[in-house]
């Protein structure tokens, strides 16, 4: 696992690694590309492994040194999500999907994925992949492929739930069994918030027995297994509401009143551990931005100290 860490000086970043899941970390170097505040080109990380990652968020850099070097990959527009899995990477720009192999930099548009609005977010599980697209109500699809060379598009599987329903994100559990989050009716930092489970890859889907609670607006879904599934939300506050029973109660397990500084890029690496971002390193200077991590499936969650 691959982290940013402030560096001594507090004005810039450095990257941090960690090969015993967490418990200790060293220092891998300060990235060419300046990360975060108002004069950052990118915000987000990705690894593949332990020498294949990419920073991104506008712009796009990538290692195949684990960390210790950086180039830019030029791509027109700005690039919202990069994924790895099965040994193939995802790049968001726009309307368009990119892919290649991890360890190159041969990114080519995915053949058979056509988009009529913006991507807003990827998912993946070995050579399975979810493609959120749209704005909202109305515009939301979901476009799906068990082994990413036959795509199909799906209408939202939120918009059954009433017209101001739109699909927020999906966790998969394996190549069938995919948690999707539904938001609607957004208010004065509330948004209602609906978890559907589906066996089949997203093709039919069933809300769980009860909703998560209402406060926040909807960010992140991750799933650690089909018992196991936490969101994440934000509005004048943060939390992260999680279920250990399949969807039939749903505690906040994080809650911090901060103003909405938001807990980001939730994910389960395994069955029990898990990470999640507080904050945002382009929140600018003096803007809290923490690592916490899980080791019982979300039940509970502390903050790495680097």
């Amino acid at each position: 696992m691959v982290g940013v860490a402030p560096c001594s000086a507090g004005t810039c970043t450095t990257l941090v690694a960690t090969t015993d899941a967490g418990h200790s970390w060293s220092e891998i170097g300060t990235p060419s590309p300046r990360l975060g505040g108002t004069a950052g080109v990118v915000s987000k990380l990705r690894f593949a492994d332990s020498r294949d990652g990419w920073l991104f968020g506008p712009q796009l850099w990538a290692t195949h040194d684990g960390g210790k070097t950086w180039h830019q990959i030029s791509e027109p527009g700005q690039v919202t999500d990069v994924e790895a899995s099965g040994g193939q990477a995802y790049a968001l720009v726009g309307t368009r999907v990119l892919r290649t192999a991890v360890n190159t930099d041969s990114w080519q548009p995915v053949s058979g994925v056509t988009l009529t609005a913006p991507a807003r977010s990827i998912a993946l599980h070995g050579h399975a992949a979810w493609i959120v697209t749209g704005s909202g109500p109305g515009t939301s699809k979901l476009i799906t492929s068990s082994d990413g060379a036959t795509w199909r598009t799906l209408p939202d599987p939120c918009a059954g739930l009433g017209e101001e329903w739109a699909l927020a994100g999906v966790a998969p559990v394996d190549v069938t069994h995919v948690y999707l989050l539904c938001g609607g009716g957004a208010a004065a930092g509330s948004e209602e918030k609906k978890v559907l489970f589906s066996s089949n890859g997203g093709l039919t889907a069933t809300p769980t027995a009860v909703d998560p609670p209402r406060s926040g607006d909807v960010r992140d879904i991750a799933a650690a297994s089909t018992n196991v599934v936490a969101l994440s939300a934000q509005s004048g506050a943060s939390w992260v509401y999680r279920s250990g029973d399949g969807g039939h109660s749903w505690p906040a397990v994080l809650q911090q009143g901060d103003g909405g500084f938001g807990y980001w890029d939730l994910g389960f690496t395994t069955s029990t551990q898990g990470v999640v971002i507080y904050g945002q390193p382009d929140m600018g200077a003096g803007m809290p931005t923490k690592l916490l991590m899980t080791r019982d499936a979300g039940a509970s969650w502390a903050a790495v100290t680097f």
